[in-house]
């Protein structure tokens, strides 16, 4: 005898706020295997939403409201009502559709949370115990599209007077959980002789929480910051740089890469609800040795929005799994943002590529095949390391049949490129000639522009 609850998504996601989110469908089957005659009342199903708040300050305040209360109609038999199952295996499909203002889903902070939970029930009457099982359902609100596009650039940068010109920076506001974010950091010392220490990085959770008090009209009010993750840099002599980019003064400029939690049972996301406000930003301490021998330091706070990529959330256990192990399963229109620098799918072309979207269709066809930068007309043709990787099978090869056939030295040969001088004055090959005969190679085609030549001179002449 046992019973489970299956569902399609291990998580219901929403993308964008609450006024801008679809409703989504919760689906799912519940299972009950039974092994011998079993006698039941009936088996219903229940999807409970609880808000909980639970903190010290200085008294405890305990508090649980039921923010969604949703009940299916009886699956088999009817309350009150006794009748039995013959053995076998029992689904009973369900759906659910949440409106797309539902509240997410905030765990991860011992002080408050909101979570939804399936509770399936085989009742048995009097003098029998009940079987219960239940199934945990997470509400992502991940940002939309848009939203990510127009994350601005975090930069903070100023001049402490006669000392040091600093800029600390990140690639965007948003980052997911789970993923990594580069750091930028640039100092220019103002004062002879001045020195840089180690560089503390520290990210942080500020929690705020307003509740009611149990029997009372009065409002509760608690906060505390939390530490979640720290880095420490040191920067060295490898760091200094003559010209600094983007501002061309000397100093010193390192970029770090920092890795984001990926337990939620031991971080939240950003939110804003039910009197639960988490937020989180990076503090940044650089210590700043100065020539008289005392120590200063520098502190900096970068705020950033913390989000769960759907794409990245396990759904059973609570963790996060690596971006980079994901990426390559999604739609590139859906997925999260990617560690800055990780970039897997988008390789530049060189500079000197820019000639290939010149080129004459009948360039473009070898094009698909080999990527050249070398035009030369006395050089093959040199593969970089830009080679588009096409997945498209439906269309044919554009290359004659026979040359799939032909080894490196032969392939080579062809891809010998002459200037576009030598190609106009090449004659023009005759219509009769049948059209799979094989291209003339280099040497070849070379030697016939020059008697083409002479013979058009020639005859000019006379």
């Amino acid at each position: 005898m046992g019973s489970i609850i299956r569902l399609e998504r291990n998580c219901i996601v929403f993308r964008g706020d609450e006024n801008a989110s679809s409703s989504q469908l919760l689906r799912g089957v519940v299972v009950l295997c039974v092994h011998s005659r079993f006698k039941i009342e009936d088996v219903h199903l229940q999807l409970a939403g609880t808000l909980r708040y639970s903190w010290r300050d200085p008294s405890l305040l305990g508090h649980k409201v039921n923010i969604l209360d949703y009940r299916w109609p009886s699956f088999a038999g009817r309350h009150g009502e006794t009748m039995t199952l013959p053995p076998g295996n029992y689904e009973w499909p369900f759906e659910y559709l949440f409106p797309g203002d539902t509240v997410e889903s905030i765990e991860g902070i011992p002080e408050a949370s909101i979570v939804y939970k399936l509770k399936a029930t085989i009742s048995r009457g009097k003098l029998a115990i009940d079987i219960h099982t239940d199934r945990h359902v997470r509400v992502i609100r991940t940002l939309s599209v848009d939203s990510l596009e127009t994350m601005p650039t975090i930069t903070v940068g100023n001049t402490w007077l006669d000392k040091i010109d600093y800029s600390v920076s990140l690639p965007t506001k948003a980052v997911a959980l789970g993923s990594t974010i580069a750091l930028y950091m640039n100092f220019t010392p103002l004062l002879k002789g001045l020195d840089l220490g180690d560089v503390l990085v520290t990210l942080l959770e500020t929690r705020e929480l307003t509740g009611h008090v149990p029997n009372s009209p009065h409002m509760r009010e608690h906060r505390v910051v939390h530490r979640l993750s720290q880095w420490c840099f040191q920067i060295t002599s490898d760091h200094w740089q003559e010209a600094i980019q983007g501002t061309g003064q000397e100093g010193w400029s390192l970029t770090k890469t920092l890795d984001m939690p990926k337990d939620l049972h031991l971080c939240c996301q950003d939110v804003n609800h039910h009197g639960i406000k988490v937020d989180h930003k990076l503090r940044v301490q650089i210590q700043l040795n100065n020539p008289d021998g005392h120590i200063s330091e520098l502190l900096i706070f970068l705020p950033i929005y913390l989000f769960i990529s759907p794409h990245i959330f396990s759904g059973s256990q609570g963790n996060l799994l690596s971006h980079r192990d994901t990426i390559s399963s999604l739609e590139a229109a859906t997925a999260g943002p990617p560690g800055y620098g990780d970039h897997l799918q988008d390789q530049l072309y060189e500079e000197n590529n820019i000639c290939e979207r010149l080129e004459v269709p009948s360039q473009r066809r070898m094009s698909r095949y080999t990527r050249s930068t070398d035009f030369d007309d006395t050089a093959p043709m040199a593969t970089t390391t830009s080679t588009l990787h096409r997945t498209d099978v439906t269309n044919p090869p554009l290359l004659d049949p026979g040359i799939s056939n032909l080894d490196l030295a032969e392939f080579q040969e062809l891809n010998r490129v002459p200037t576009y001088r030598t190609a106009v004055q090449s004659p023009v090959r005759s219509s009769s000639q049948p059209s799979n005969s094989h291209l003339p190679d280099y040497r070849t085609a070379t030697s016939m522009v020059s008697e083409y030549t002479e013979r058009v001179g020639y005859s000019a002449g006379n």
